[in-house]
């Protein structure tokens, strides 16, 4: 019988699991590079660290297998909330857990009263900007370029939070 996917919050014993989630779902694009020490020392201790930005993690696990993360932070605005880190491993996707995700991300910015949400994806990610603008998200404004490793320019994508 196969292990059923649970979500729950993230711990900072995730953040290993986390990590590799990440590199696998990025190993697909040519020329990024997860650099966790230089860029994202954010991914050491997930929790603690989103914690300290008054935020939440969760981990979408199979059994013991993180397969699925995603968070959200306050966004620039005060009835503004920012979708961060949403990847799932390439093996399950198109099977729904993307959008459990950001399902629970919505419910918990309408909980913190935003009536928008908003994130950031690599212009390289082409999947993840149908996925989203099939949730709804529209592109909302110009490009920014991140000075990384990767070499990373981002498109802002935004969505108005209905009560």
């Amino acid at each position: 019988m196969q292990k059923p996917l649970s979500i729950r919050s993230a711990t900072d014993a995730d953040s290993g699991q986390v990590a590799s989630l990440i590199a696998a779902c990025w190993i697909a694009y040519p020329g990024c590079v997860l650099d966790i020490r230089g860029e994202e020392p954010l991914l050491r201790a997930i929790a603690s660290g989103i914690a300290t930005r008054r935020g939440r993690f969760w981990v979408a696990c199979h059994g013991a297998w993180v397969v699925g993360c995603g968070g959200l932070v306050p966004g620039a605005a005060a009835d503004t909330a920012e979708l961060i880190k949403l990847y799932v491993h390439p093996r399950l996707r198109r099977q729904g857990l993307a959008r459990r995700l950001v399902a629970l991300a919505e419910d918990e910015a309408r909980a913190w009263s935003c009536a928008r949400i908003e994130l950031w994806s690599d212009t390289r990610f082409g999947e993840a900007h149908a996925f989203y603008q099939a949730l709804g998200y529209t592109r909302s404004g110009a490009e920014r370029e991140l000075h990384d490793r990767s070499q990373s320019r981002e498109y802002p994508f935004a969505k108005a939070l209905a009560g």
